[in-house]
């Protein structure tokens, strides 16, 4: 489950719509978020060695346009 699924059903989660994320909680999850978005980033050109952009959204289109039809 991704960290925003988490944060989302974290927060909105209760019966009462009670937040659950108090203190400082919340700002400590969206840092952690965009620091691993920022290190997905900084990787792109590291991981893009091993296959191109245009492989890896081939790739991607193949498998889910196949689970789409099949």
């Amino acid at each position: 489950m991704s960290y925003v699924r988490v944060w989302i059903h974290a927060v909105w989660g209760t019966k009462n719509r009670d937040h659950l994320l108090v203190n400082g909680t919340r700002s400590q999850i969206i840092s952690h978020i965009l620091e691993t978005v920022r290190a997905y980033i900084d990787n792109q050109e590291e991981h893009h060695k091993k296959r191109t952009y245009v492989e890896e959204v081939g790739e991607f289109l193949q498998k889910y346009n196949s689970s789409h039809h099949g």
